[in-house]
């Protein structure tokens, strides 16, 4: 174990407290795979009742389920919410919303097509499965909960509050698309293995056993847990695309793994909104082995600009945080641009294997900011880089207690000046002589045990 974990780690001979440290990239491989079986293939939603604003429910074939809907919002109760392989459900709620409960003791297992024009909002505490088959589709917004919501907040419209007691999973194997909206799954464990897309909204992977749901996006994000439970886990094994994404468990645990559909999440922003990815669970622990990454769009002058030629669209770097007591980086994080992002990194302890970039390949470089209150252990394939063509950027690691690092540190620039570095920490128990890299002479501390520091002339 020893010898093989020391190669892989760069031929690094570690202490034992790093050796520990680096044994919680374990937890990597430890989700198991649970893939459900065909639900069956009459299954359509049976037992619906209309308890709130107006809908018509129709069948208008054996393996067709319609809803028309004529209020802007609607609630149906469902004695149960299945589709079974070949068949569907659509909604024709316009730009509404349509809160669909199921007040029976069945999972909902969709294993069909489930569409709507506006939003769906689908509420059942014994569980919810998006099957390997199952394609959802919606023109705003697509929420899957085991946690309910009062009647009256969904009618008036604003902010949601979700609460309940169900420990059952809302899983994701399928396909979930939100054209013009957000997509949530909410409940103490959720879990996607599937691909979601929310081009113009936010993909949240949300669990706890209280979530605000709010109207419109914050500085903070999307989604705020009131009440979290050391229970709780948001998992992403699958494909994320969306304008913003977030993933939370506070004092739970929050995955995001590599799986059988690449497990990237991808946040590409529109216009000055978006291009933001939250992954926090304060007081527990963040494990990610994926591919991270952060942008926005914006328009950067051309030479056809002089003679009134449309701007030419570009992405600058978005912006990642994670927030854990425990951190675990075993995928890039990447907030690469026109100009460099931001990167905020917090936690008690972190383990650091890849690479965190925030380039800028025509502008400045951006921004990375680790701030550990405990021990770090960066291995030797960790790279921070905030290179910028113009100029570098910043990197500030500040370690508390045991700083273990053969990592590189890169603020250099093609044409400017290089950036600032700041690795601080209060003691090393294995400093080999980190790579540090600005486009001009710097200062370094010799012994690196107490203070590593770069930075730039004034």
């Amino acid at each position: 174990m020893g010898p093989r974990l020391g190669s892989w780690l760069g031929g690094v001979k570690l202490p034992k407290l790093a050796w520990r440290w680096a044994a919680y990239f374990g937890l990597l491989f430890a989700c198991s795979i649970f893939v459900p079986g065909q639900s069956l293939a009459q299954t359509l939603p049976q037992g619906g009742q209309v308890v709130g604003g107006q809908a018509v429910i129709s069948q208008p074939s054996a393996n067709q389920l319609l809803i028309n809907q004529s209020s802007s919002n609607a609630i149906i109760n469902w004695q149960d919410f299945s589709i079974g392989a070949g068949n569907s459900t659509h909604f024709n709620n316009g730009t509404g919303a349509t809160l669909n409960r199921v007040t029976g003791s069945t999972r909902s297992d969709i294993f069909g097509t489930l569409s709507a024009t506006g939003s769906l909002f689908l509420i059942n505490p014994n569980g919810i499965v998006i099957g390997p088959s199952g394609v959802v589709r919606t023109g705003g917004n697509f929420v899957a909960s085991t946690l309910d919501v009062s009647d009256n907040h969904f009618m008036r419209g604003g902010d949601l509050l979700f609460s309940g007691t169900s420990d059952a999973e809302v899983v994701n194997y399928g396909t979930i698309s939100a054209l013009g909206g957000d997509v949530a799954l909410i409940g103490l464990s959720v879990r996607n293995e599937g691909g979601i897309d929310a081009p113009n909204g936010t993909t949240g992977l949300i669990a706890g056993r209280e979530i605000l749901m709010r109207d419109t996006e914050t500085a903070d994000g999307k989604f705020f847990i009131s009440v979290g439970s050391g229970n709780s886990s948001a998992t992403n094994k699958g494909a994320i695309r969306a304008s913003s994404a977030e993933l939370r468990a506070n004092g739970g645990n929050v995955y995001a793994l590599a799986g059988n559909r690449g497990g990237a999440i991808n946040a590409t922003g529109i216009s000055r909104r978006g291009g933001r990815v939250f992954l926090t669970a304060p007081g527990g622990r963040v494990v990610t082995s994926s591919s991270i990454r952060a942008k926005k769009k914006h328009s950067r002058g051309s030479a056809s600009n002089s003679e009134g030629g449309p701007d030419v669209a570009g992405f600058v770097g978005g912006e990642i945080t994670v927030d854990a007591e425990f951190v675990s980086l075993g995928g890039p994080l990447n907030a690469d641009g026109d100009s460099g992002g931001l990167i905020t990194v917090r936690a008690q302890t972190l383990a650091l294997a890849e690479p965190i970039t925030a380039r800028g390949n025509f502008g400045s470089g951006g921004n990375v900011d680790i701030n550990v209150t405990g021990d770090t252990l960066a291995t030797s394939t960790s790279i921070i880089d905030v290179f910028g063509y113009e100029s570098g950027g910043s990197i500030r690691h500040v370690t508390g207690q045991t700083l273990t690092t053969s990592a590189s540190y890169i603020a250099t620039s093609s044409v400017g000046i290089g950036g600032n570095i700041d690795v601080t920490a209060e003691a090393c128990a294995c400093c080999l002589p980190a790579l540090i890299l600005l486009a001009m002479p710097v200062e370094v501390a010799s012994d690196l045990v107490e203070n590593i520091k770069a930075e730039r002339d004034s």
